[in-house]
């Protein structure tokens, strides 16, 4: 059950209401910091890396939201292990074997 509610954490079902996952999620898409020289019709379903901190010491959320500006790369952000362990997630879930049959 654990697994399906992070799952709804990346849908949308979070404290901002924002999806993690862009170009899935139309009606409450995030910003995304893309890496320079990247475009954003370059990209599929990226996983963003999500909230953060607000400060050290400080111990509440953040998310850039659009009308924040500029996209931070600490929540907005993306990267491949993001999207592997979603795709092993989702594999897992649904009981898709991920590697070959020895």
């Amino acid at each position: 059950m654990l697994a399906y509610h992070q799952l709804n954490w990346l849908l949308g079902n979070n404290p901002f209401g924002v999806c993690l996952i862009s170009g899935l999620c139309r009606e409450h898409e995030p910003p995304v910091r893309y890496p320079e020289g990247f475009r954003s019709d370059d990209a599929g379903a990226l996983v963003l890396h999500g909230t953060g901190p607000q400060a050290p010491e400080v111990d509440l959320p953040r998310f850039t939201s659009p009308s924040d500006g500029s996209p931070d790369e600490n929540t907005n952000g993306f990267s491949l292990y993001n999207n592997a362990q979603y795709i092993k997630a989702l594999a897992f879930l649904k009981r898709i074997p991920v590697a070959r049959p020895k």
